[in-house]
């Protein structure tokens, strides 16, 4: 049975990336978007399914999602404040898991400037 399910989540993530690489073939496109909120809802899956460890770059592979919707105008998946918290999960597990990254610098930078944004948000609210 875990091998079954193994290979269930397996499959989510191979579409969820898949459908992303797709995204990327379009220019500002209504595929775009549906194949950036596929990947979305794929991944979103697969890291629910997962009892245990979760591979850390499909963190920040799914942090990576919103701002590309957003910038398409879309805003039903997703939000800032969750692309801060992937990229967080991101960084704390790859140092739990003494994994390298090349791009911990600018990932940092990144969750640094999300924050500030809401933050800025919250305060002209």
């Amino acid at each position: 049975e875990k091998v079954a399910i193994d290979e269930m989540i397996n499959a989510r993530i191979r579409m969820a990336m898949w459908a992303f690489d797709q995204a990327d073939l379009f220019g500002k496109s209504a595929a775009k978007v549906e194949y950036y909120k596929m990947s979305y809802d794929f991944y979103q899956d697969a890291l629910a399914s997962i009892k245990g460890r979760i591979p850390t770059n499909w963190y920040k592979n799914t942090a990576l999602i919103y701002p590309k919707l957003f910038s398409l105008g879309e805003t039903s998946k997703g939000s800032y404040a969750e692309t801060a918290d992937f990229f967080e999960k991101y960084l704390e597990f790859s140092q739990k898991y003494n994994e390298p990254i090349d791009d911990r610098k600018q990932v940092e930078e990144a969750v640094r400037s999300i924050r500030h944004y809401l933050e800025n948000q919250n305060k002209s609210v």
